[in-house]
C-alpha cells in the first residue's frame, strides 16, 4: 500500500513558525515528528493532525492564511530551487505542475490557459482543515511568484471552494487582489502575457542540476504506486473503464477502488487528469479533427469530448487549440 507523504522541511516550517502567532503543539505531536530522520518524508496523516490541532489551538480560521506569510522557498525542498532557477513564470508553473508531489502529496496542481486568461488550479485530496491549507498553499504561491518577478507578477483574483475564513479586509492584507468564494474550483487566474515573467534569480545551469536530482526522487516516490499503472493503461487505452484495467491488475473494481483511495485518489480523478494531458497536447499539435481527437481519448463523440473539455479547462477545445497552434 502506498502511504502518502510530505516533505518534512514543509511541516517543520508549520512547527517553527507557529510561534509567531503564540502557539506551540502538543508535546506528543512534536515528539513524533522529531522521532524521523531529518531526510526522510512523513506521512501526510501527520500533517494532517499538525494542521487540525493548530487550528483548533488557535481557534482562528484565517491560521492558513498568517501562516503563508512565513513560508519560504526553501521549505519546498529541491522543488523551492527549481522554482527559483526557472526561466520564466511560465517555466516556473510548468516545475511546480511536473514535481509538486516531492512536496506532498496532499493535492494536485493543474495550469490552464484560454481567452488571454492563466489559471494554477489547486485540486486538495486531504479533509483536515482543509480551507485553511488550500489558503496558505494559494498565499504562499502567490508570495513565492511575487518575490521571484520583484512583484511584477499581479494575480486578478484568487478562487476558493470554501466561505470567508476571515474578514474581507484580512484577505485584502494578505493576498492583494480580488477573492472570490464558493467556486468551483480553488485556483489562481491572471493574465497569460505575465507567463513570459523573468524570475529575478534564474539560473539555467542550477535548473539543470536539480532537475536531475528531482527527477530521480520523483521516479523513487511514484515507483510501485497503483495510480501509476492505473494511469499508464488510462493513456494506453482510454476507452476502457475501471473493471476492465482492474482485470489487467488481477485485482476486483471494488479492490481497485480501495487501493486508490488509499493513495489519496480516484478512478475518475486520474481517468480526467490522464485525458485532459492528453488532449492537451493533441489539441497543441496537428493530430486530426476534434471528431478524431474525441474518439482517440475514448469519448463517444465530439460533443462529449467537447463537454468534458470545457469542465477541465473552462473552455473549449477549439478555443484552447486556437491559442496553443
Amino acid at each position: 500500500m502506498h502511504q502518502k507523504t510530505v516533505t518534512q522541511s514543509f511541516t517543520q516550517a508549520i512547527l517553527t513558525n507557529l510561534p509567531r502567532l503564540g502557539l506551540s503543539l502538543p508535546q506528543p505531536l512534536q515528539t513524533e515528528l522529531s522521532g524521523y530522520d531529518p531526510s526522510a518524508r512523513v506521512p501526510l496523516s501527520l500533517q494532517d493532525r499538525i494542521w487540525q490541532s493548530a487550528l483548533e489551538l488557535s481557534g482562528d480560521p484565517s491560521i492558513g492564511l498568517r501562516l503563508s506569510q512565513h513560508f519560504l522557498p526553501g521549505n519546498l525542498d529541491i522543488v523551492g530551487f527549481l522554482l527559483l532557477s526557472s526561466e520564466t513564470l511560465e517555466e516556473t508553473l510548468e516545475t511546480l505542475i511536473a514535481y509538486y508531489p516531492l512536496v506532498g502529496e496532499g493535492g494536485e496542481f493543474t495550469f490552464t490557459q484560454a481567452d488571454g486568461r492563466a489559471t494554477l488550479i489547486y485540486a486538495p485530496t486531504y479533509d483536515a482543515a482543509r480551507a485553511q491549507r488550500v489558503e496558505a498553499a494559494l498565499a504562499t504561491l502567490v508570495h513565492l511568484g511575487r518575490w521571484m518577478t520583484g512583484d511584477r507578477f499581479q494575480p486578478e483574483r484568487i478562487a476558493f471552494t470554501h466561505g470567508p475564513q476571515a474578514p474581507a479586509e484580512l484577505y485584502r492584507q494578505f493576498l492583494g487582489t480580488e477573492v472570490s468564494f464558493h467556486q468551483v474550483a480553488d485556483a489562481v487566474q491572471f493574465d497569460a502575457a505575465q507567463l513570459q515573467l523573468p524570475l529575478n534569480q534564474s539560473n539555467a545551469a542550477l535548473y539543470r542540476r536539480m532537475k536531475v536530482l528531482a527527477d530521480h526522487q520523483l521516479s523513487e516516490l511514484v515507483q510501485g504506486s497503483v495510480s501509476a499503472e492505473v494511469s499508464d493503461w488510462i493513456r494506453a487505452q482510454p476507452r476502457w473503464g475501471r473493471d476492465r484495467i482492474a482485470e489487467q491488475l488481477q485485482i476486483s473494481g471494488r479492490h481497485l477502488n480501495r487501493k486508490l483511495a488509499d493513495e489519496g485518489t480516484t478512478f475518475k480523478l486520474l481517468s480526467d487528469r490522464v485525458k485532459f494531458d492528453e488532449a492537451k497536447r493533441l489539441l497543441s499539435g496537428d493530430h486530426g479533427s476534434l471528431a478524431e481527437i474525441a474518439g482517440q481519448l475514448g469519448f463517444s463523440d465530439d460533443s462529449a469530448f467537447s463537454k468534458a473539455f470545457r469542465r477541465w479547462a473552462g473552455c473549449s477545445p477549439s478555443q484552447y487549440a486556437a491559442e496553443h497552434h
